[in-house]
């Protein structure tokens, strides 16, 4: 994860990036509100003074399809796209698809931001000296804005200097995943492994008119905070001045002592990163296969291909040794369908039954699956949990029974091809052009909810390591035949 300090006056916007607030007992100012924020006007009625704070209005970031990068050489996408990269780096890809950029994520300042006047301070929320009231992006102007509210005393030396018409410095934590060089498409994920881009040419301008810089399409917003003046940390800056270099953010956070706090962090890398990235490119898969269907190789997965039988030495192998056995299909490609899943959820107990009594219900919710965990409030729980991930290492007893496995159950083009064959051969009817219809969802059953949850769970561990396109669809596509 890299953490980074990006500053709303290292844009050109042109105007003041932080102005007070004219608010009063019946709201803002509404002449102040069309010269300045006129995009909050929606939310400008709940707005009333409170009593020993302050509201500041503060533009953020700016897109850089209009702004470009900024003087720390960081640009942020304004929304999905695809970027081509003008020099794209031996055996990487030539263009990339950017995700939703500051439309989808610079939300995340009202689900975790706070203000403080000191970045250091950002570990404990209740060090906090402001509250982030309202946050959008202008469409118009095609950049970040927040409403803030400060705690005058905290902030009064910020208060006087804005109220005389000077400005003041602010600056904003942010953690990236990683960030792309707009150059060669370099994928860096700390700041040792930067580009020569990077590196040594920072906003160089190439004779084809591109210019260096780092794409942060996934920037998650934590604090900003407010300083009088830099003047400790000038000293740094000058030198890299009077070198030619640009400083970057993440030298910024480094002399800010910003580093991205736990409750960030998690989502930003690791286990529950890569689940939070694969679950978002299941849901998009799911959308696609109901759209356009998924053609012949839904045939893989019907009666007659063998998808659905798995002997009951299986099913006792992978009670017995589950974590072994799910680290083992893993890694061939071996999905348990959504019937078999039940049944080694619940076993032969009593549940069993009542399992099989709600299966319509459950069935109804795999169309959708992804894309209610995306959504769903409890997504973060979700993401951590590793019940479904199994464990590495090898077992020859276990990895040969599983092998019997691979033809009938491996998502891989092979297996999924001749089970296909076998349909065809067989005289079976052919899925090619048909959509995939969605069936009725129940409305209330909780045990159903329980039952595809844990399925989603399941799927998006077989799928977090795997780098198959092929993969990943047909694991996807398995659950809605």
């Amino acid at each position: 994860m890299l953490s980074k300090i990006i500053r709303p006056d290292s844009f050109d916007f042109d105007v003041p990036v932080a102005t007070l607030m004219d608010v009063h007992s019946k709201g803002v100012d509404k002449g102040w509100l069309m010269k300045r924020a006129a995009m909050f006007d929606d939310t400008m009625a709940n707005i009333k003074p409170e009593k020993n704070h302050t509201h500041i209005h503060v533009i953020t970031t700016g897109a850089m399809e209009t702004y470009g990068a900024n003087s720390n050489a960081d640009g942020f996408n304004r929304k999905t796209r695809e970027y081509t990269f003008p020099m794209p780096k031996k055996g990487s890809e030539a263009t990339v698809k950017l995700d939703g950029g500051l439309d989808k994520y610079h939300k995340t300042y009202t689900e975790k931001g706070y203000v403080y006047k000191n970045h250091k301070d950002n570990k404990n929320p209740d060090n906090a000296s402001g509250r982030i009231v309202h946050e959008c992006i202008n469409d118009d102007l095609d950049r970040g804005e927040l409403i803030i509210s400060v705690d005058n005393d905290k902030w009064h030396d910020e208060l006087e200097k804005l109220s005389s018409g000077g400005s003041v410095y602010l600056s904003q934590g942010c953690g990236v995943p990683y960030d792309y060089c707009s150059i060669c498409g370099h994928k860096r994920k700390s700041f040792k492994d930067s580009c020569d881009h990077i590196m040594m040419n920072k906003l160089a301008i190439y004779e084809d008119g591109h210019q260096a810089f780092v794409i942060n399409d996934k920037p998650h917003f934590h604090d900003i905070s407010g300083v009088i003046k830099p003047a400790d940390k000038i000293a740094f800056a000058l030198r890299k001045v009077a070198s030619g270099e640009v400083m970057s953010s993440i030298e910024l956070a480094e002399l800010e002592g910003y580093t991205a706090p736990t409750s960030l962090a998690d989502s930003l890398y690791g286990k529950v990163y890569d689940k939070y990235e694969k679950l978002n490119k299941l849901a998009e898969l799911e959308k696609e296969i109901l759209a356009v269907g998924g053609g012949a190789a839904e045939d893989a997965f019907k009666e007659g291909s063998g998808f659905k039988k798995l002997e009951e030495p299986m099913c006792e192998l992978i009670k017995k040794d589950t974590d072994r056995s799910l680290g083992i299909m893993h890694d061939s490609k071996i999905v348990i369908p959504l019937e078999l899943f039940v049944k080694l959820l619940t076993g032969n107990s009593p549940d069993m039954e009542s399992a099989e009594q709600i299966m319509p219900d459950v069935k109804s919710m795999m169309p959708t699956l992804f894309s209610d965990m995306l959504n769903s409030d409890n997504v973060s729980d979700l993401l951590k949990d590793g019940t479904y991930d199994g464990c590495p290492g090898e077992h020859r007893h276990i990895r040969r029974m599983f092998n019997k496995m691979l033809g009938s159950h491996s998502m891989e083009y092979g297996p999924v091809k001749r089970r296909v064959t076998i349909i065809s051969l067989n005289g079976g009817p052919s899925s090619e052009g048909r959509k995939v219809t969605i069936a009725k969802k129940a409305s209330d059953n909780s045990n159903a909810e329980y039952i595809a949850r844990e399925y989603g769970k399941y799927l998006l561990s077989f799928n977090r390591k795997c780098s198959d396109d092929f993969v990943e669809k047909m694991s996807v596509l398995q659950k809605l035949v």
